[in-house]
């Protein structure tokens, strides 16, 4: 099921990401919240991306870039400094925005799905290379 709201920290500001989530999710409704994400009041149906900077302890590894979706809550977790690295992108690269907005739209459409499963070929496709979230063109 497609969220119908999707809670991202991050001030509307910030095109770039935001840019990115609507590219691939045009009819969910973004909304930047402040403070604590268990302070955000959700619907059934709602997402929520929550940025930490490190993988949790005793939590499964997530895809190679640093996020991860749990399908039943609808959360989102991106572990910011893991795509960086991943990346090897400077923390005031723009780009880190782009593949940011990326790795979110990516973990919504497991969500959206119900299933960890990937296609084959396009945007849904395992990331599994630096060049699946920034072209090649743009990577350093």
């Amino acid at each position: 099921m497609t969220p119908r709201v999707v809670h991202v920290p991050e001030p509307e500001g910030d095109g770039l990401m935001w840019e990115q989530v609507r590219r691939r999710h045009p009819r969910a409704e973004l909304r930047a919240y402040d403070g604590s994400p268990f302070d955000v009041s959700r619907s059934r149906g709602d997402a929520i991306v929550v940025y930490c900077n490190d993988q949790p302890p005793n939590v499964p590894r997530g895809g190679v870039a640093g996020a991860m979706a749990d399908l039943a809550s609808g959360l989102v977790l991106v572990c910011v400094r893991d795509v960086r690295a991943f990346l090897r992108l400077r923390w005031d690269d723009p780009r880190l925005g782009v593949a940011i907005g990326r790795l979110i739209a990516h973990e919504l459409e497991h969500v959206r799905r119900g299933s960890r499963a990937h296609d084959r070929r396009g945007w849904f496709r395992a990331c599994a290379r630096p060049e699946d979230l920034v072209p090649r063109a743009e990577a350093r």
